[in-house]
Order: C-alpha cells, then sequence, then structure tokens
C-alpha cells in the first residue's frame, strides 16, 4: 500500500476485495476478482527497496465469476465512488457500504460479518 494516510484506516476485521485495473492488451479488464477479510493490522515492508511501502495480512477468495467495471459503472450505488472515478488511485480505497453490497450481489457472493 501506498504511504499514506489510508493506511490508518484499514484494520483487521474489515472487508476487502482484489480490484484489477485494466492494463493494456493482453491484460484482464477491470474489475473486483476476489472478496475477503483484512487479517493483520498494516506494516511497513521491510523489503521494500524502492521507497516506504505497507504490506497488510489477507484472506481471499476468488470470484467464480469477476463483477467487471462495465457492470459497476452502470448500478446506482456505484455512481460516485472512488474506484470508478479515479481507477488508478493508491490502494486502499474506501467503498461505501451500499457499493459494496450491490459489488457482492453482481458476484453473487453472500456477506458474512467476520468481526463477530
Amino acid at each position: 500500500m501506498a504511504v499514506t494516510y489510508r493506511v490508518n484506516l484499514v484494520a483487521p476485521g474489515q472487508p476487502c476485495g482484489l480490484w484489477i485495473t485494466a492494463g493494456g492488451p493482453g491484460h484482464p479488464p477491470a474489475g473486483l476478482y476476489a472478496t475477503g477479510w483484512i487479517t493483520s493490522a498494516p506494516v511497513e515492508d521491510p523489503e521494500s527497496e524502492r521507497r516506504a511501502r505497507w504490506i497488510v495480512g489477507v484472506s481471499l477468495a476468488a470470484l467464480a465469476h469477476p463483477v467487471l467495471k462495465g457492470e459497476l459503472d452502470h448500478h446506482p450505488a456505484w455512481g460516485e465512488e472512488e474506484a470508478r472515478r479515479a481507477p488508478r488511485v493508491s490502494t486502499p480505497v474506501a467503498v461505501s457500504p451500499e457499493a459494496w453490497a450491490a459489488a457482492l450481489a453482481l458476484a453473487d457472493v453472500t456477506p458474512l460479518d467476520r468481526r463477530r
């Protein structure tokens, strides 16, 4: 993760997703490819050689059918979401509860509350 105030917003037990930003020909299209949970607090990456980076533990499960950005672009809950408006913004990216629920519904995934 990039070194920003956002690192302090990430905590164990929060839901998370693996979003792939389109990389051009030969790369998968932009969209949500996995969902899961944050499993550890962010820590500075000791192996980062170029610049300070943070890492966080996650547990992810690949979606049977990715939810592509094109599907989300037309969903009302995703109208103002940062991942849609600024797809190359640094991670982590916050998503509203309504937008997350919409993405899970499109992926046919039942949300579970891991914080209980």
